[in-house]
């Protein structure tokens, strides 16, 4: 095959957070004082969700958010008893994502890499704090999310923290790093198809992370090697967090969207 030889994890083994043999997971998100700014008061999020979250972006529109309540009223020659603007039930409102966490398309807040731990993200927005990073990620605020992506076969949960009522920005953060962290199974790679052009390409992609890792030393790239493929080589070269945007209605699940 023209891919390098690549690791797995067997099926039954210790998972990634409790393995002993290698560094434990970080501690919760804190960026360096370079990233954070000690003014709070120029955030680059809203400090509450405003009033039904009419300010806040939205998501980039999604089919399964069409709504044909209004349409159907066309259909009658006289308007159904009860249903006026005075007693009519208030819809919900949209899902949409914090600001620093929107899909829209554009280039976002975060300049994240979904293979380094959150520590390493980097922003050009003005004004972001450790409060900034605490507020929920989602709106309305849940206390636990769904997040999938069309590029991998496993989802995300991501609940909020012990004693905390909303998922935050930095729970999202954490979620990804430790899930796009575990270490892929014989089965999960073979899934892809023998020899096949997503095989490499994932397989490649292990190889390019080994060596970013292992810049500095032959044998710090040999043991990042040993410890296998991880999910986020799944993405591929699409590495870079984009966003999130919601999939339900409800708001309890949301696309990872990457570059």
């Amino acid at each position: 095959m023209n891919y390098p030889r690549v690791h797995f994890t067997p099926r039954n083994s210790v998972p990634y957070e409790a393995d002993s043999r290698f560094p434990p997971p970080p501690p919760p998100l804190i960026l360096s004082t370079s990233t954070l700014s000690s003014d709070s008061s120029d955030s680059c999020g809203p400090r509450t969700p405003p009033s039904r979250y009419a300010s806040l972006p939205g998501p980039m529109p999604i089919s399964s958010f069409d709504d044909d309540d209004d349409d159907e009223e066309e259909h009658h020659a006289y308007p159904r008893p009860g249903k006026t603007p005075q007693n009519a039930v208030p819809k919900s409102p949209t899902p949409s994502a914090h600001t620093l966490l929107t899909c829209n398309g554009s280039t976002p807040l975060l300049n994240y890499k979904l293979s380094q731990p959150p520590s390493s993200l980097s922003t050009h927005c003005l004004g972001l704090t450790y409060d900034t990073l605490r507020e929920p990620a989602v709106f309305p605020p849940r206390a636990h999310i769904l997040i999938t992506t069309p590029h991998l076969p496993w989802a995300i949960p991501v609940p909020a923290s012990d004693g905390a009522a909303a998922v935050s920005i930095s729970n999202v953060l954490n979620a990804l790093y430790m899930a796009l962290g575990r270490r892929v199974t014989l089965e999960e790679f073979q899934a892809l198809g023998d020899a096949s052009a997503l095989m490499r390409a994932v397989a490649k992609a292990y190889e390019r992370r080994c060596r970013a890792r292992g810049a500095r030393t032959p044998h710090e790239y040999e043991q990042e090697k040993q410890q296998g493929v991880r999910r986020v080589d799944f993405l591929m070269v699409y590495n870079k967090f984009g966003g999130l945007r919601p999939v339900t209605r409800a708001g309890d699940v949301w696309e990872l969207c990457v570059l």
